[in-house]
């Protein structure tokens, strides 16, 4: 590659980004589930038209309503890795703990650095430190590990080759070379969230679950 070529490419760069949507309203899925099985329980297979009984219009509007409400209160969060000295700023912060294996082996605390991590990350919308507590008290533990996660892939996990749609070369084939498959990478590398990632993000906030 000639070097013209490659600071052209390299003036385009960007970090990697990712979006995550987020239901507010966790409270409504068990009524929702409820008032779903009932309504299922309710209709058989056939039409009701065909089953002689008619449906129950007053149920499915109940049910339509959780759905708005808990559509009304879904966010969407955009997440942005940051660069390698961002990177070893944030790990500075949260030193391994001397006795733990994971921290030692992923160099840095597993136990606190998660809220800073995902804090950093987001992109939008802008939220200051004080509405990221919020959101991550608002959201349970699995809701944590799942942005935690995001955060952690988007700023840890590499891009080594162009990724390869195979239903969209099927819909528009083009004929190119960045069109193929590339071999894969491998699976990730042992840094990554390891053993205790699942465990970290909800330990780190206090009142996620």
């Amino acid at each position: 590659m000639e070097l013209e070529e490659f600071d052209k490419i390299l003036a385009s760069a960007k970090m990697p980004e990712a979006e995550i949507p987020l239901c507010l309203r966790g409270d409504l899925q068990a009524e929702w589930e409820l008032l779903d099985a009932e309504l299922n329980a309710e209709q058989p297979k056939e039409t009701a038209t065909l089953a002689g009984r008619a449906p129950n219009v007053e149920l499915a509007q109940r049910i339509q309503a959780l759905e708005a409400e808990m559509a009304n209160a879904m966010v969407t969060i955009r997440l942005r890795a940051f660069n390698r000295d961002k990177w070893f700023a944030l790990t500075a912060k949260h030193p391994p703990r001397t006795d733990v294996f994971t921290d030692l082996r992923q160099g840095f605390n597993g136990s606190t650095i998660w809220d800073e991590l995902i804090a950093d990350t987001i992109l939008e919308p802008q939220l200051d430190a004080e509405r990221v507590t919020k959101l991550l008290d608002s959201l349970t533990a699995g809701q944590v590990d799942r942005v935690a996660q995001e955060a952690w892939n988007l700023n840890r996990q590499d891009v080594t080759r162009v990724p390869f749609s195979l239903t969209a070369s099927r819909i528009s084939p083009i004929s190119v070379e960045t069109s193929k498959p590339q071999p894969d990478s491998g699976s990730p590398t042992d840094g990554g969230p390891g053993g205790n990632r699942r465990k970290s993000p909800s330990t780190s906030t206090k009142t996620a679950g």
